[in-house]
């Protein structure tokens, strides 16, 4: 285990009743099981659903029925208990399974404060792409967004399908945080695995600088194929991830050459999980 891997304490998954959740899930314990940490599970009864119940305007829509009812407070307040009750049950039969030493807590608040709270500098967060709302299924759930808006040093965000096998791709813009992206893809390869750096295009002196750099960081028993990010927009890095199919993507939360909303693009649109650094 490097020295990057070596400093993270623990892997804090944030849960609620969604599918992404579930994925979040299980990447969140394959990660603790590949560095080694224990899994921490959060499960946090939204104060908001809570304060809107109680207004005695506020009415809900069946989901399947369609028809308008008041929102009851203390019905609300069981289907919280039972939804932690549910995420409970499954975190333990997962970290369980996953062999990882674990922990779950309940907390109530404001969902994205609540889990910015809970995180520590050497924690790495694990977070659904999207909320338990189908009708925004496509965009970046209000959680995520929360998070990127102050984000932990470390931040993996998983949807529906994401898995962490091969193939592990690298961006790497010779930054510091890209460093730390390289450190990370070494503890994520298994043996004998190709790691694909993707090297940001500023010419043929500036790609032997990032070559050399990636050659220092990385040791010699890492298999590395390197590609050249020769548009460093949304568009091409999702085709060079694309070609190689769903695995796990490693880049540095801000990128020089991408613009600063680029991530709330880019993420509702790739398929593999993103493991952000900062």
């Amino acid at each position: 285990m490097n020295r990057l891997a070596a400093q993270i304490q623990r892997v804090l998954v944030a849960l609620d009743a969604s599918p992404h959740s579930l994925a979040a899930l299980e990447a969140a314990a394959e990660v603790a099981t590949r560095l080694q940490v224990p899994l921490w599970g959060l499960f946090v009864e939204d104060i908001r659903l809570l304060q809107v119940a109680r207004l005695a305007f506020s009415q809900e829509i069946g989901r399947f029925s369609a028809v308008r009812r008041q929102l009851d407070s203390e019905q609300l307040e069981r289907q919280l208990r039972v939804q932690a009750k549910r995420a409970r049950r499954t975190f333990t039969l997962v970290a369980k399974r996953a062999a990882v030493v674990s922990e779950f807590q309940v907390t109530r608040g404001a969902v994205g404060p609540e889990i910015l709270a809970a995180v520590e500098s050497t924690d790495v967060l694990v977070l659904g792409q999207a909320g338990w709302s189908e009708i925004r299924a496509k965009q970046l759930g209000s959680t995520a967004r929360t998070a990127l808006a102050t984000p932990p040093s470390l931040m993996l965000i998983v949807q529906v399908g994401g898995h962490l096998g091969a193939p592990v791709q690298i961006v790497y813009d010779g930054s510091p945080a890209a460093e730390k992206c390289l450190l990370l893809a070494e503890s994520f390869a298994r043996a004998e695995q190709w790691l694909t750096v993707l090297l940001l295009d500023g010419g043929a002196v500036e790609l032997s600088a990032l070559h050399a750099q990636v050659q220092q960081v990385l040791p010699h028993r890492v298999n590395i194929e390197y590609r050249r990010l020769t548009q460093s927009n949304v568009s091409r890095l999702l085709q060079l991830v694309e070609v190689k199919g769903t695995g796990l993507l490693i880049m540095p939360l801000k990128m020089v050459s991408l613009a600063a909303d680029a991530l709330l693009t880019l993420l509702p649109q790739i398929k593999t999980p993103v493991l952000l650094v900062r």
